[in-house]
């Protein structure tokens, strides 16, 4: 609806999330890499950081900026992360 700011984001359960990666990057969608039980066998199974990385430059190419953990509470109207004393 008009005035409502909707954030949404791409899943796959048990399957590649890299292929709705640049989809959702153009469309100004969210993914969450690294995140389920998927090991990527078509890729030769790389560890997380390694998925992260490959949908970072996908969202890059796209145009778009990766969020950080602020950025994310900001999107999401979480309040900010409190520092321990």
């Amino acid at each position: 609806p008009a005035g409502v700011r909707c954030e949404w984001s791409s899943n796959v359960v048990g399957g590649n999330l890299l292929t709705l990666a640049q989809m959702s990057a153009r469309l100004g969608g969210h993914i969450a890499p690294g995140i389920g039980d998927y090991a990527y066998p078509e890729l030769g199974c790389p560890p997380n950081e390694q998925i992260v990385r490959m949908a970072a430059d996908i969202a890059r190419q796209e145009g778009r900026e990766i969020a950080t953990p602020d950025d994310a509470r900001a999107l999401l109207g979480l309040p900010a992360k409190s520092n321990p004393v």
